[in-house]
């Protein structure tokens, strides 16, 4: 998904890829949903209403961070996410903040700092969204752990998506971008039905897998999004860069993984 963001983002403001990725992932869940005839049964509503509201934005300056920063580093910031469920968790869902997770946390932000800190280009817009996307899908993830006791997977993504069109649809009614090509059609077409996947399996991950399988998820987005970076965009990532990423990655899977423990 993200290098279809980061190709789209030349042409196409961020609000409207989101649009995009958020309407046709809705059509694409609503579909199934009339095929296995289920019907959405929100039971936790004000979960639901968190993870929406807050998923919505985080997706937002997640974009907007690929375009301005660059498909690398966005994504290694983004993934400072199991970061912030450590420190939010004990917070929303009232779990126990451990030694490990403690640990987790300093070296994540090592992590950051390799990437963002002095001797680097700094905190950028484009840095900035990035961090600030990889806060919001925190707590995302807190909301869905708590969603998975309660509301089946097509019901968490079909609102979601539902209710993320509505409202980003102002930012297309206002100054729309079409797509100018097959490429960027077939591209907006991929960025939703690949990010939907993802969130249907991301979800169902932590009701059926927990967060092991997610932990798992974590170097092989990175991986794949760093090889688009250097290989299809010519982005360059230094010694620093690549020690920063790695610095982050692994704190997220040893937070997911044992912190907990």
């Amino acid at each position: 998904m993200g290098a279809g963001v980061r190709s789209l983002g030349d042409r196409i403001p961020a609000t409207q890829v989101a649009f995009w990725r958020n309407f046709v992932g809705f059509l694409l869940v609503a579909a199934i949903m009339v095929v296995l005839r289920r019907r959405p049964r929100p039971r936790d509503r004000r979960g639901l209403f968190v993870r929406t509201i807050v998923g919505c934005f985080a997706l937002v300056c997640s974009f907007e961070a690929i375009s301005r920063a660059g498909l690398a580093m966005a994504v290694v910031l983004n993934n400072t996410s199991p970061l912030w469920v450590a420190l939010l968790a004990p917070i929303i869902l009232r779990e126990r903040l451990t030694v490990r997770s403690v640990a987790a946390i300093l070296v994540g932000f090592v992590g950051v700092l390799l990437l963002v800190g002095p001797g680097t280009a700094g905190l950028s817009l484009g840095v900035v969204l990035g961090l600030v996307s990889g806060f919001g899908a925190g707590i995302a993830y807190v909301m869905l752990r708590r969603l998975a006791a309660t509301d089946d997977p097509f019901t968490v993504v079909v609102i979601f998506s539902g209710t993320s069109s509505l409202l980003l649809s102002p930012f297309l009614l206002v100054a729309p971008v079409w797509p100018s090509s097959w490429l960027d059609l077939v591209l907006v077409i991929g960025v939703g039905v690949g990010g939907t996947i993802g969130q249907l399996a991301m979800t169902a991950a932590f009701r059926h897998a927990g967060a092991a399988a997610v932990a798992g998820s974590k170097p092989v987005t990175v991986a794949l999004a760093s090889i688009f970076a250097v290989f299809v965009f010519g982005e360059i990532l230094s010694a620093r860069d690549v020690a920063g990423g790695v610095l982050v990655v692994a704190a997220a899977v040893y937070g997911l993984l044992w912190a907990r423990r």
